[in-house]
């Protein structure tokens, strides 16, 4: 497989995270690019698919986005959100679409800064019913369903799109939008 990013050969396998290696494993075509990191899981059926039929929910015991959810994710939103202020003025930034919200941690540690205009002013891209439910009973904007085929009504100054890329065959397409 061809890496969309860089044009490079793939290798194929899953990325470990704790060990740093890529290891072969049944029902998941997962390639990595060796000369950019870019990961990539090429499903056996649709992606957009796979998670917009409620994958969450259908999980062993499900996927309930409580209290324990967010804490356990609470180191990478910090970090994601020490990325966006290394890279932008965010005092400046009056909105943000956050595209594959998911469980909404990241939009939700947005919202601890609720005199900013950027926590106010926050919305969600999902596909999956399950997430948009519950990020609309957070009073999030959510814009429901396929992102390149959404017409959103405004331009954003910033547009996140945390561990969305590797399920998304043309990434050009996405960032280009």
């Amino acid at each position: 497989m061809i890496c969309t990013i860089c044009k490079n050969e793939m290798i194929e396998g899953v990325w470990d995270y704790k060990t740093k290696e890529l290891t072969p494993k049944e029902n998941l075509d997962c390639h990595r690019c060796e000369n950019c990191g870019h990961i990539f899981v090429n499903y056996k059926e649709s992606g957009l698919d796979f998670h917009k039929d409620d994958w969450r929910k259908q999980q062993e015991g499900g996927v309930e986005f409580d209290d324990s959810f967010h804490e356990y994710r609470k180191s990478i939103v910090n970090g994601r959100y020490k990325v966006l202020q290394e890279f932008t003025d965010l005092k400046k930034c009056e909105n943000l679409l956050d595209v594959g919200a998911g469980g909404g941690s990241f939009l939700l540690k947005l919202k601890e800064f609720w005199w900013s205009k950027l926590s106010k002013n926050s919305e969600a891209q999902e596909i999956s019913t399950h997430c948009v439910d519950y990020l609309k009973e957070k009073d999030f904007k959510t814009h429901q369903g396929d992102f390149n085929k959404i017409k959103f009504e405004k331009q954003y100054d910033i547009v996140t799109a945390w561990h969305v890329l590797e399920h998304i065959r043309n990434v050009n397409g996405i960032a280009k939008k």
